[in-house]
């Protein structure tokens, strides 16, 4: 008797592990279009996908006559601190800098959205400058002028601003979407953002941002 028992327990776990996968894979599917649902409007042209690498999403769409990428990170790498959903805004575009010019915003660890702990060189920031910012560089004498950043600095004075990188390959812009719910997150541990949506009035100020930036670089 305890030996069926133990089987018909079995056969319901497995029900409900099985359960549990098919509801994670219908999200995986989906979560992307939610996620854009509310920016694709923004776009001429736009392609929604699952990113490269797990816990990522990405959509590539065209605004006035240049091509974007926008991808959605989920950083759990951070210790301490709850979990976050991160937006990367990129302009793909190459750009007349000979070197990275990289300002993060509160620096406390690693990320899984950028190379900014890998480049060597700490420069003093401006006054008035955001406090809490600090600027990177792979080259101190072939960087460009911090300067360049100073009339985007308002985005990165709010909770939103993250980061602001210019590079010879492109510039790209990263803000924060959302945080997981602390009490939730406490008890599942699950790096779970709901139902969130990413806000087309954000995504179109970083778009501005890096197409002011992408002009006032060129030659």
């Amino acid at each position: 008797m305890q030996i069926v028992l133990a089987i018909i327990i079995g056969f319901v776990l497995l029900g409900l592990l099985w359960r549990q996968w098919r509801a994670a894979e219908r999200n995986l599917q989906t979560q992307p279009m939610h996620l854009f649902s509310q920016v694709q409007n923004l776009f001429h042209t736009c392609n929604i996908e699952q990113g490269e690498a797990a816990g990522t999403w990405k959509l590539t769409g065209t605004y006035k006559y240049q091509t974007f990428q926008l991808k959605a990170v989920v950083d759990t790498l951070a210790t301490r601190k709850l979990p976050s959903l991160w937006l990367l805004v990129t302009l793909p575009e190459l750009q007349n800098v000979n070197a990275t010019l990289d300002l993060m915003m509160r620096p406390t660890g690693p990320t899984t959205f950028s190379n900014f702990d890998f480049l060597p060189h700490t420069l003093k920031t401006p006054t008035g400058f955001p406090a809490h910012a600090v600027i990177r560089t792979d080259d101190e004498q072939l960087c460009a002028s911090a300067e360049i950043l100073r009339p985007h600095l308002g985005l990165f004075e709010t909770r939103h601003g993250k980061e602001l990188l210019v590079s010879p390959k492109g510039l790209r812009i990263v803000v924060q979407v959302a945080e997981v719910d602390r009490l939730r997150y406490g008890v599942f541990r699950e790096a779970n953002f709901g139902d969130t949506v990413i806000d087309p009035e954000l995504v179109a100020q970083c778009l501005a941002i890096l197409l002011t930036l992408n002009a006032a670089l060129k030659p």
